[in-house]
């Protein structure tokens, strides 16, 4: 065989095997964003329309599925996040961070449950949430960095820790899941407390 279509023959077979490594990580988050919170390597399988064994050429094991598929979201996500910039009104802040935040957190809920579920069966995944917290928390210290400022240096860690608390997803989750809250209503109450903390 010539070079050039060893050449050929070797990038088929790689960009088949991108496709396919995608086309898992699809299912996997199609499965997750109709509630099942723990799919099946069959399941994806079948969902991809590949083989069982498939799967697991791609995957040593499903965390390492569920990994992937939580890398993925939080790149798709990241580009679509409204920017809130910093140097607008303390109001108009206030407005656009509620809103925006949820609307993330509700994109990402089922896979953050998910995510919650096997988090202790896997460090990667305990890791790939606290990324996620992580990226929420600078958002909020730059957002909000010039009230962060004005507040006594004694006590502002603990202002800033108070303001992250508002803004997780934790807190998103307990007023939509536990308080039953609505979205409208959910950000209502995000809104109040944070007019409250920085009014």
């Amino acid at each position: 065989m010539s070079p050039v279509l060893e050449l050929s023959a070797t990038d088929g077979r790689w960009l088949r095997s991108i496709r396919t490594r995608s086309a898992i990580i699809d299912a996997w988050l199609e499965l997750i964003d109709e509630g099942d919170l723990s799919p099946t390597a069959k399941g994806v399988a079948d969902r991809a329309g590949i083989g069982l064994r498939t799967v697991f050429q791609h995957f040593s094991d499903m965390n390492s599925l569920h990994l992937a598929g939580g890398q993925e979201m939080v790149a798709r996500m990241l580009p679509t996040m409204m920017h809130v910039p910093a140097d607008r009104p303390l109001a108009e802040r206030i407005e656009l961070v509620a809103t925006s935040r949820g609307q993330t957190f509700e994109q990402i809920t089922l896979l953050r449950r998910a995510c919650e579920r096997q988090e202790w069966l896997s460090d990667d995944i305990h890791d790939l949430i606290s990324d996620w917290e992580r990226i929420g928390q600078t958002s909020t210290m730059r957002i909000f960095e010039a009230e962060l400022n004005l507040t006594q240096e004694q006590t502002r860690d603990t202002f800033a820790l108070a303001l992250d608390g508002v803004l997780c997803w934790s807190n998103w989750n307990q007023l939509r899941q536990r308080r039953k809250l609505t979205i409208n209503e959910s950000q209502a109450v995000i809104r109040l407390t944070l007019e409250t903390l920085l009014g």
